[in-house]
């Protein structure tokens, strides 16, 4: 409170000043928290970023296997369909020659 002149009696200002500093503090111990959780943050974001980097390369690789996979078992299948149409031909020429070995006996 302020006296009849309009002062602040010493003891109010000490007060004032007390109370300002102790302000003054806990904006600093909440500035250093911030400061700990944005480290903390921080560390985190980067091991995200080096897993992420790992794991985008590991799909890169599993990728490329399933591509040369795939193109292996589409190249196997018109292998197995031309071998499966030069087995039956053979067959049927095969069925052919006996029954004519068959006729001639």
């Amino acid at each position: 409170m302020m006296n009849i002149c309009g002062c602040w009696s010493c003891s109010e200002i000490l007060t004032a000043l007390s109370q300002v500093n102790l302000g003054i503090e806990e904006l600093w111990r909440k500035k250093e928290e911030i400061k700990k959780a944005m480290q903390l943050e921080e560390d985190e974001k980067e091991y995200i970023q080096r897993e992420l980097l790992v794991l985008t390369n590991h799909l890169i690789v599993i990728d490329e296997s399933v591509s040369r996979k795939y193109a292996y078992v589409e190249e196997n299948n018109k292998t197995i369909e031309e071998v499966e149409a030069d087995y039956c031909k053979i067959s049927k020429q095969l069925q052919a020659f006996l029954h004519l070995e068959v006729g001639l006996d």
